[in-house]
Parts: C-alpha cells; structure tokens; sequence
C-alpha cells in the first residue's frame, strides 16, 4: 500500500461517477505524486535535474515546476528502461488517474467525519474546514486553509488502491 493511501476511510452520501476536467486531473494527478512518500526520491532527482540545467534557479520558480511540470516528467522517467525503476507499483502510479471519479457528500478518515461545505450548509455541525500543510521550498511555506467543495475517489486503470 502507497503512504498516500494508508488512512483508510470511507465515504458516505450518495455517489455519483463524473468526470475530470483538465485543470482537476492535473490537481488531483500532482497533488498525490507530490505527497507520496514513495516519489519522494524522484521529487529529488527532478530537483536535481533542474539545477543542473538551470544552476541559478530560484526555490519559488522549482516549486512552480513542481506544480506544473513534475507529473509529466515523472511519467516519462517512470517508463524510462535506464532510469531502473523495476517497481510496477511506482509505474502505475506515474501513468495517473482516470478521469472518471466517484464523488461523495462526505468521507470519513481517523475517526473524524468531514463532509463537502455545501451538504454541510443544511446541518446544525458543520465540518469542512480542511488544513494541508505546504510543501514548498520557499522560505514563505504557507499551510493552504480552505473548505472542502469537493470530495472525489480517484482510481488508478492498474492499481488496486484499498
């Protein structure tokens, strides 16, 4: 089992199946690369890659790549014969997601229920305030604090994620 998926969980509310527009496969793709322990090697590399072409790059702009670059590259690396990953697991994971997802009204993980702002609004508790911790390099790390729109159940076309 992949360290994103460790906190098993379940989902309650009615299901229903939609599809990814770009902008949400590219979040939803990036944001589990980039918060995957088992990635974390390759983040290295990819960082690594880009000081050596760029030796004067700044921390903000190898974020910004991280953001927008990363899962593309990762996925042609992953598949790459002399970057020796043997691990299929790694591979799947570089190809992404589907763009078909289940969405969901709540989920509940570590014993705590959250549930999406808009099914919370017709409550009298209402939890979806989320915190995720940042990631960057800048000096300016900045936890992102928002509320919950949306809550999805990704697959993978070769993973079997549990």
């Amino acid at each position: 089992m992949l360290s994103i998926f460790k906190h098993a969980g379940r989902s309650f509310g009615k299901k229903k199946p939609r599809r990814l527009d770009d902008k949400e496969y590219h979040a939803a793709r990036t944001y589990v690369l980039l918060n995957c322990d088992e990635v974390k090697p390759y983040i290295r590399i990819y960082e690594d890659t880009l000081r050596e072409i760029q030796p004067n790059i700044q921390n903000s702009e190898i974020d910004a790549k991280l953001e927008t670059e990363f899962a593309t590259w990762f996925e042609k690396y992953a598949h790459d014969p002399s970057s020796g990953i043997s691990n299929q697991i790694i591979k799947d994971l570089a190809e992404g997601p589907l763009y078909k997802v289940k969405s969901f009204n709540g989920y509940v993980v570590n014993g705590y229920k959250f549930h999406t702002e808009r099914y919370g609004s017709r409550r009298s508790t209402m939890n979806s305030g989320v915190c995720i911790k940042s990631s960057s390099h800048s000096a300016d790390d900045i936890d992102y604090y928002g509320r919950l729109t949306k809550i999805l159940q990704l697959e993978y076309p070769a993973l079997p994620i549990k």
